[in-house]
């Protein structure tokens, strides 16, 4: 019977809760994966695999093991899911105690912490209700925001996408340098699936981005800058004229033989290569009739996928740099373009044939464009420059056309250009004003120029050696002068310095005669003085023994005198310590004097309070005696009246 009627309460409870009345949309993010959970079954049931690969759709930036792992326990622990006929479903009725709060929920349309609905239940007069905030974890219909407030199941959160995120979203394109689909913007920026989020309206409203491809998002400053660069001036264009010229004459005869219109031949151009591009003549235009004005197209090469830029209103097809160097392409290379089966991709074949005229004008000005890049790094003589450039055209070129090429490659100017020109032979101007480089003649005048820089070399070692030994020739002769003059003045004075060494020599011997007689008498005094020495070192022996014999008896005295002090500080120890003995002695005799004299002057008190207690009871005894004295009378009085009462109450 309770089973029964337990079963039919919560029947009645389920029935009571309303479903979804519209679709609600909030902000904000789902707490972790049981809520993502209970969002995607709360619609429909699933499979497994199914409902896995939704999760990962929500959540591409979770780690897949941990989210299958994460998932499992999520089935296997909460009450809200069950398995049934092969799917994963969800109970949408839940807990019944939880109704009050759902429909609050439902009434609101935004979600609220746990204690705000809490205060609206006690508001409501529901006190006695006792509930967890856990409890609405298990319960299908609840799901928990990352800011900690709750919602309903079947709302739809989506994440707000802020400035900051769009920001995220440029800085990553501006990273990749390639349009980025929404699926990785959105997981590279907030981590979270595209339908979890408005990135898309975002993307839609902010005028940074552009829409290249379906799902495919680019920042307009990167795709202005690079119209803008293929827009640019040629800065050789003058020079091109013979191989535009060539080109259009080879482009003539492809257009006669060319017979299927889904594919184009194309023959490149110098430019092309230098921009990496297809121009788009009405040929190709055609060929990309169904494809949008600017789109993002996919080109299969050997090492994957290229991105190339299709721009109609530019009439260029950008982008293709890499691949022309990895199939190695020169001017005049014919390439195949044709549209894919696969949308959004484009065949491009690279032909092995090459159009021998405008490959050789194409060369020159590819080199020229080289050369443009060398002397913008490094310095190269003016020569050089001019050498190499009529290399490329043996025909020559005017002065007009050189000069331009000068001041745009090496920034020379005209004045400079026409020195150089007159300066060295090799440069040949015809009477049509056309300049040469006659590379034979050139070739000989270097070598020239290096056998005269070698003489020239070897004549100046040799005027330094001859400068050098002309040096050392005059140093010796300037030498040989001096000793020259030195030996003639030595000739001149020799016999005169010879008599005055003669003389020195005398007075030399007298002074030796007269040190030897002070010599010996020196002597004599300092064997009188060892002698004395002698008398003396005996003297101090014996003045040494009387002094040991001193010290002996002093060392003796000390010890005495160390005896007689230590005797001295004992007696003085023991002095001390009876002064302090008879010091205590005396203190505690006035101590005691002093206590003899308070008991006396206690007792000399007590003596006086005695005599008083005396003198008072005598005088109470002599007022008990008058007192005693007068009771006969008084009594003899007080029987005489009563006897009288009576005899009166008698009679």
């Amino acid at each position: 019977m309770s089973k029964g009627k337990g079963k039919t309460r919560t029947k009645k409870a389920k029935s009571k809760t309303p479903g979804p009345a519209s679709v609600v949309k909030i902000s904000g993010r789902l707490a972790n994966i049981l809520d993502h959970v209970k969002q995607v079954l709360y619609h429909e049931g699933l499979t497994y695999e199914e409902l896995l690969h939704r999760l990962q759709e929500k959540m591409p930036a979770a780690d897949p093991e941990k989210l299958e792992r994460d998932l499992k326990r999520c089935l296997g622990n909460n009450i809200s899911f069950y398995f049934k006929k092969e799917l994963w479903q969800m109970d949408k009725s839940g807990n019944p105690g939880n109704d009050p709060f759902y429909q609050y929920l439902m009434t609101m349309g935004y979600p609220v912490t746990f204690k705000e609905l809490v205060s609206l239940a006690q508001e409501n007069g529901m006190e006695s209700v006792a509930i967890r905030e856990q409890d609405f974890a298990y319960d299908g219909r609840f799901i928990r925001l990352k800011n900690g407030k709750w919602g309903l199941a079947y709302w739809q959160v989506m994440w707000e996408v802020g400035s900051e995120d769009l920001n995220k979203a440029a800085r990553l394109i501006q990273k990749r340098q390639c349009p980025v689909s929404v699926e990785q913007l959105a997981q590279e920026t907030v981590g979270l699936g595209v339908t979890e989020t408005n990135l898309l309206q975002a993307l839609s409203k902010d005028t940074r981005f552009t829409e290249v491809a379906p799902g495919q998002w680019y920042l307009k400053s990167l795709l202005d800058a690079l119209i803008s660069d293929l827009n640019a001036p040629d800065e050789f264009a003058f020079i091109r004229q013979v191989e535009i010229n060539a080109l259009q004459e080879a482009e003539l005869m492809l257009i006669i033989e060319e017979a299927d219109a889904s594919r184009r031949e194309y023959i490149l151009s110098s430019w092309d290569l230098e921009k990496g591009v297809l121009r788009l003549n009405k040929r190709m235009v055609e060929l990309f009739e169904p494809v949008d004005k600017i789109a993002y197209l996919k080109v299969p090469t050997g090492n994957g996928e290229l991105g190339v830029w299709l721009l109609k209103e530019q009439k260029f097809l950008a982008g293709l740099g890499p691949w022309f160097e990895e199939y190695g392409l020169e001017p005049g290379s014919k390439v195949e373009v044709s549209r894919s089966q696969k949308p959004g991709y484009i065949q491009l074949k690279a032909s092995r044939e090459r159009e021998a005229e405008v490959f050789a004008e194409g060369l020159k000005v590819k080199k020229l464009v080289k050369l443009k890049k060398d002397c913008s790094t490094t310095c190269r003589p003016l020569e050089e420059v001019v050498t190499e450039i009529l290399q490329l055209y043996p025909k020559g070129l005017d002065i007009h056309t050189l000069t331009a090429l000068i001041e745009l490659i090496s920034g020379n100017t005209q004045d400079e250009l026409v020195d150089l020109l007159e300066q060295y032979p090799y440069f040949e101007q015809d009477k049509h004003g056309v300049w040469y480089c006659n590379l034979t003649m050139r070739q000989a005048f270097q070598d020239w120029q290096r056998e005269r820089q070698d003489i020239l070399a070897s004549l100046a070692s040799i005027r330094e050696h001859v400068a050098v030994t002309t040096e050392e020739y005059n140093s010796l002769h300037e030498i040989k002068t001096g000793l020259e003059e030195e030996l003639n003045y030595l000739q001149n004075h020799h016999r005169h310095e010879e008599a005055l060494f003669q003389a020195k020599i005398e007075e030399l011997s007298a002074a030796n005669e007269h040190l030897t007689l002070e010599n010996n008498r020196l002597r004599n005094e300092y064997s009188i003085l060892e002698q004395k020495q002698k008398e003396l070192l005996e003297h101090v022996e014996h003045q040494g023994g009387q002094l040991v014999t001193l010290r002996t008896e002093k060392n003796k005295l000390k010890v005495k005198l160390e005896q007689t002090e230590n005797r001295a500080m004992q007696l003085q120890s023991t002095l001390n310590q009876l002064m302090e003995d008879a010091q205590r002695e005396v203190e505690r005799l006035q101590k005691e004097v002093i206590a003899k004299t308070h008991q006396l002057e206690s007792l000399q008190y007590a003596n006086k309070e005695l005599q008083r207690n005396l003198a008072r009871l005598h005088e109470e005894r002599r007022q008990m005696k008058k007192q005693v004295s007068s009771w006969p009378v008084k009594i003899v009085t007080f029987f005489s009246g009563l006897m009288g009462r009576r005899r009166t109450i008698g009679g």
